[in-house]
């Protein structure tokens, strides 16, 4: 396994970002701070642009894990179920152009807020077909641009459908493309979820990412979540993709960030034996 951290050149409206700055600062940070990896939450690609992107990454040795798309929803509006076709439109077009983003950088691109709220009622069939459509059509650009698009399930406090990881994996299955995965997060999976290790083991191939941060949304260890027994389970399972933090930056950014970076290498030296 691998650890990388979530890392923003945009300050960010309601997004866990642990490190925010010049793309030139924040990623030797993280690279100094021990990680392997960052994730980009971006609203449209140009806010990291490739030129400026790829060099220091290649300088650092430091990789994108994935490029996470909720600022789309909570900045902009845009969303794959909303009632205006035109945004729907758009939403899916911002997505294809996060994958053609994300295909040189080998990331994946995390679809979580932009699936949006449903309606309560007679519609909201109406509106998981609109999901299903644009997915759909969204997966298919990603078979042939070699991206995996990977649904998080969110609590339901912040979204009213697949908020488990079971529901979504579920669905994920039924739409059977081995480009469309899910990811776990702890924060949301102390939630949802029944248990850390049987969600886990039950997922098997279908999970390909990982966020960790505590039940208070604070970094790994600020909290109660037993985080060996996420990791134990991603073993037995062959996980061997990013442990990556989405955390809130308390009590300071750096201390949390650090924080999160002795967890990762805490839970890997246990994988390691």
């Amino acid at each position: 396994m691998k650890s990388s951290i979530v890392v923003s050149p945009t300050r960010r409206r309601n997004v866990p970002v642990l490190l925010t700055g010049k793309l030139g600062e924040i990623i030797p940070m993280a690279r100094d701070l021990g990680f392997d990896g960052i994730e980009l939450p971006l609203g449209r690609p140009s806010e990291a642009p490739e030129r400026e992107l790829q060099p220091l990454l290649h300088r650092y040795g430091v990789h994108v894990a994935a490029i996470l798309t909720g600022a789309a929803y909570v900045e902009e509006k845009l969303s794959i179920t909303d009632p205006v076709p035109e945004v729907r439109q758009a939403a899916v077009q911002r997505l294809k152009e996060q994958i053609t983003f994300a295909a040189p950088l080998a990331a994946q691109v995390i679809l979580g807020g932009m699936r949006g709220r449903l309606a309560e009622g007679d519609f909201r069939p109406i509106q998981e077909r609109w999901m299903t459509d644009c997915l759909l059509d969204i997966v298919e650009f990603a078979e042939k641009n070699g991206v995996i698009v990977t649904i998080e399930p969110v609590n339901r406090y912040e979204l009213n459908h697949l908020n488990s990881v079971s529901e979504t994996i579920t669905y994920v299955r039924g739409l059977g493309s081995a480009r469309l995965r899910v990811m776990i997060d702890t924060f949301h999976m102390n939630i949802e979820d029944v248990s850390f290790s049987q969600t886990i083991l039950a997922g098997g191939k279908y999970i390909s990412h990982v966020h960790l941060s505590d039940s208070n949304r604070l970094a790994p260890g600020m909290g109660n979540i037993d985080f060996l027994t996420v990791v134990r389970a991603l073993v037995e399972i062959g996980y061997d993709g990013y442990l990556s933090c989405e955390a809130l930056p308390k009590p300071d950014p750096i201390t949390a960030a650090r924080t999160c970076a002795e967890q990762c290498r805490a839970l890997m030296a246990h994988v390691r034996g």
